[in-house]
């Protein structure tokens, strides 16, 4: 999941604090918070209206979620309150102050707050020989919300790479609101995943269970280059990617999931000649080169709009081998060409005689008798 941070004030007054009978009014702001923000449940300013310091006093921190469950309990170190107001950084009471009765620091423990509502209690102690008093409580409610998600750019959705060595690139994920303080421990980097595609899987079932074809952590830019040592990708193979943003190797942020298609080959330009198919003259014979059958025919009858036309390719006992399933032939008004490979990516046609048969719109069929021997083309 992913957290939005918004810094928060809090102000624990003491007010009216005598030597004889201390009383202490707490008040706290409004907050919203999410992960990584915990330091913000410490901001606070004391406000000691007393003729003199106060001494000996403690500041306890409780964070429920909303079943009523503890996520936190904190516990100040003992300070003393000068008269006036005093910052809770000058007492100091940071994160690194004080302990924690669950877990300690959490830069440490990686305390992680889920999207959802919070209760915290404030309350301040005067420490004494007879035991600790409570001089004032105040409850808030705080929401912990989503942080941004991170935009991919590069490679695209869908896109086809043939490049060894690509460049992925991404938006950079950027706080809210930078914490004011222990602002070294939100140092932000990346973690990139790559993984392949297999069968009919989606991108998210792919990411989720598929072995990893490359990753690399603890990027700080926005940009990667695939190394010249990384994994190479297979020809033709479909790959899944995504970003992950992370605060001391815990993740805060996460992009969507983005495929593309590695195939380095340049698309193959066939040269063959065309053969003129025509039905009013009946059936033609020729011998294929460069692996192609290209035939190019005139068909005037049919509608301006394509339209698949009806062929197949038989071998010399009159077999089917190939039908329309695979013969994409279109007809529209005026010249026609078409193109397949007979190598192993495209029919994969054997050594032999064949007859290709095509009908036209109007019923009329228009027969090629062809031989073929597969060349060193085909590698």
């Amino acid at each position: 999941m992913h957290f939005s941070r918004v810094l928060y004030i809090l102000f624990l007054c003491l007010l009216s604090i005598s030597s004889v009978n201390a009383q202490v009014s707490v008040q706290a702001g409004s907050a919203s918070i999410g992960r990584y923000q915990i330091s913000h449940l410490f901001d606070a300013t004391l406000v000691n209206s007393a003729s003199g310091q106060l001494e000996n006093l403690t500041v306890q921190i409780t964070l429920k979620n909303a079943a009523g469950k503890d996520v936190l309990k904190w516990v100040s170190d003992r300070f003393v309150c000068p008269t006036g107001f005093t910052a809770f950084e000058a007492i100091p009471l940071q994160v690194s102050s004080g302990r924690f009765e669950q877990g300690e620091n959490y830069y440490r423990n990686n305390l992680f707050l889920p999207v959802g509502q919070y209760s915290a209690h404030y309350a301040v102690y005067a420490n004494g020989p007879s035991g600790s008093a409570l001089l004032g409580e105040t409850h808030m409610e705080i929401s912990s919300i989503e942080f941004p998600d991170i935009q991919l750019i590069s490679v695209e959705d869908g896109d086809t790479l043939t490049n060894k060595f690509p460049v992925f690139s991404w938006s950079s994920f950027v706080f809210p609101q930078l914490p004011q303080d222990g602002s070294g421990d939100f140092q932000v980097n990346y973690h990139i995943i790559i993984k392949q595609v297999f069968n009919e899987q989606s991108n998210l079932e792919a990411m989720e269970y598929n072995p990893t074809h490359h990753e690399q952590d603890g990027l700080n830019a926005n940009t990667y280059v695939y190394p010249f040592n990384g994994l190479r990708f297979d020809d033709s193979a479909v790959y899944v990617w995504k970003v992950e943003a992370r605060v001391s190797g815990l993740t805060i942020s996460s992009s969507d999931i983005w495929r593309f298609v590695y195939s380095p080959k340049p698309p193959r330009i066939y040269n063959a000649p065309i053969i003129m198919l025509n039905p009013e003259k009946g059936t033609s014979t020729t011998t294929i080169q460069k692996n192609i059958l290209k035939v190019g025919y005139h068909e005037k009858l049919g509608p301006s709009s394509l339209m698949l036309l009806r062929a197949e390719i038989q071998d010399a006992a009159g077999n089917i081998v190939a039908s329309s399933e695979k013969l994409n032939f279109m007809a529209r008004q005026g010249f026609n060409v078409f193109s397949v490979s007979l190598c192993p990516d495209g029919l994969n046609l054997s050594d032999g005689s064949y007859k290709l048969v095509l009908f036209n719109l109007n019923g009329k069929k228009m027969e090629l008798n062809f031989s073929y021997t597969r060349t060193n083309e085909c590698e």
